[in-house]
């Protein structure tokens, strides 16, 4: 049993395909597409800008991840250094300063410290906490005497 054909105005047999929904001219043996209405071109290029912008949306991220991961080492690097100024400072005061102790250091690149001293049985504790931006290093250094 042959499907059911259809004529159109100007007299050509299309049938309609039941699972795409498309039109075909029937002429003889070949089929030749009729009229395509560009659903699926408008689809696809909205799917395709889609994909594109998630790509890129997600490479930005990862560049402002490493942006930042970049700029942390070089705060955690002047936070290090300011404790480190800041052991160095609590000791010169405690062993070769005079009575009134000097000023804690102030840096130019935006870091600061703190530091104290605690002796407790014979051990001498200096701690010092560097802070720089989002980043804080400490050190301490026990002394025995």
């Amino acid at each position: 049993m042959n499907p059911p054909h259809n004529k159109d105005k100007n007299g050509y047999l299309f049938k309609k395909l039941p699972k795409h929904g498309l039109s075909f001219v029937m002429w003889g043996m070949k089929l030749k597409l009729k009229k395509q209405e560009g659903q699926v071109m408008v689809l696809s290029v909205l799917m395709l800008g889609g994909i594109l912008l998630g790509v890129s949306a997600f490479a930005g991220l990862l560049m402002v991840y490493q942006i930042r991961q970049a700029n942390d080492a070089l705060s955690s690097t002047k936070a290090f250094f300011a404790a480190d100024a800041g052991i160095e400072w609590e000791t010169y005061n405690r062993y070769k300063a005079s009575s009134t102790p000097a000023d804690l250091p102030v840096f130019s690149n935006g870091a600061s410290v703190t530091s104290s001293f605690n002796c407790v049985d014979g051990e001498c504790i200096i701690r010092a906490k560097g802070f720089s931006g989002r980043a804080v290093r400490a050190l301490e250094i026990i002394l025995s005497q």
